[in-house]
């Protein structure tokens, strides 16, 4: 829509080597020791190449150093091919950026440098999000907001109409029950999705049977099912926004089964499945980052482990040993964690596509 440009056509001079540095740890999810090491190196750099280069030739007193620099090198060396930020269009001169072509990291890098952008210089616009699971990431209420979360929090005081867009709500953080409004799309919600958006399981059952066209929109507690108008098309509510009639016409609602019909939901069934290929494939290459950083723990914990052994653990240090317990107490439970959400995830789709190959058998 618009001037459309690629990252490596715009500048980021109005941005400083800190709020570079923060859009790097956001969007790489650095270590602590790592972004340390990042801002120690950026000093009087201008763009990220020079960020790079000057890392290679960083001297490194200890093991445990070199081992911090050469993980912060496997994470930013792959940016540096894209040759991110290296054109002179400021984000005043485009209308969209185009991400297709960048890897995962690179696009959240992108996405996060362009929301600092508009920050330093906000102005009445409608920001467009697509794919809006690479900036909101979603964590646990415990956990404080992402920097983006407050950015686009920040924004919206100075007139910018945030637009985000993602395929499953559970891949976003819940900042989004902050919204204006919420739009749905037919969408197999799990019963905890469905709670957070303060869904009832009749609602949730309806979203999932959604034909095309259709779509729910919830606005301050209030909900409608809504038909979307082609061009030249007069709006058509489908349904009233007050709950009580809506949950009274959800009971009554019939479905047509016209081979027409049949066809259009085939399509759809059709298009989720690729939906769900392209998913697999981002999980494919997320679980290989995954391994990469497991492999820097492990190096990271041998050496440690070398490291304990060659002290003398009877003299005085009950309370050091004490504290380090407790880390490593907390890094097992996180992992635990982590891994049981991982397992359900990943059991819970086996059983429906085990559902969905028998259902076609039968049919």
């Amino acid at each position: 829509i618009g001037k459309v440009a690629k990252p490596s056509d715009i500048t980021i001079n109005n941005l400083s080597v800190l709020e570079f540095c923060e859009a790097l740890a956001s969007s790489l999810q650095l270590t602590a020791p790592q972004y340390a090491m990042l801002l120690e190196v950026a000093k009087d750099s201008k763009n990220l190449h020079e960020i790079i280069e000057k890392l290679r030739k960083y001297p490194i007193e200890s093991d445990t150093r070199r081992e911090i620099r050469n993980a912060l090198l496997r994470r930013l060396e792959p940016l540096s091919y894209s040759k991110l930020f290296s054109g002179s269009l400021t984000i005043n001169d485009v209308d969209t950026i185009d991400l297709s072509s960048l890897t995962y990291d690179a696009k959240r890098l992108v996405a996060n440098v362009v929301l600092r952008l508009i920050y330093n210089n906000p102005s009445k616009q409608l920001l467009v999000l697509e794919e809006a699971q690479n900036l909101l990431i979603p964590r646990r209420l415990d956990q404080p907001p992402s920097s983006c979360e407050l950015i686009l929090d920040e924004i919206r005081k100075h007139g910018v109409r945030v637009l985000a867009i993602a395929q499953i709500p559970s891949l976003v953080s819940t900042t989004y029950r902050n919204a204006e409004y919420i739009i749905i799309h037919r969408l197999s919600l799990t019963a905890e999705e469905a709670k957070n958006l303060g869904l009832t399981d009749k609602e949730r059952e309806r979203i999932a049977k959604l034909p095309n066209g259709k779509c729910m929109v919830m606005y301050k507690g209030k909900k409608a099912l809504i038909k979307v108008s082609k061009v030249n098309e007069p709006f058509s509510p489908l349904l009233s926004a007050h709950k009580t009639e809506y949950e009274k016409r959800i009971v009554t609602t019939t479905y047509h089964t016209d081979l027409h019909a049949k066809n259009d939901i085939l399509s759809c069934v059709l298009e989720d499945l690729k939906d769900i290929n392209n998913w697999r494939k981002e999980i494919t290459i997320n679980m290989n980052m995954l391994t990469r950083e497991i492999d820097e723990i492990k190096q990271l914990t041998k050496s440690l482990m070398e490291k304990i052994s060659s002290i003398d653990l009877r003299d005085k240090h009950s309370s050091l040993l004490a504290q380090i317990k407790g880390e490593i107490d907390k890094v097992r439970m996180e992992l635990n964690s982590k891994i049981e959400s991982l397992e359900y995830s990943l059991n819970y789709m086996k059983e429906r596509l085990y559902d969905f190959e028998e259902l076609i058998e039968k049919t």
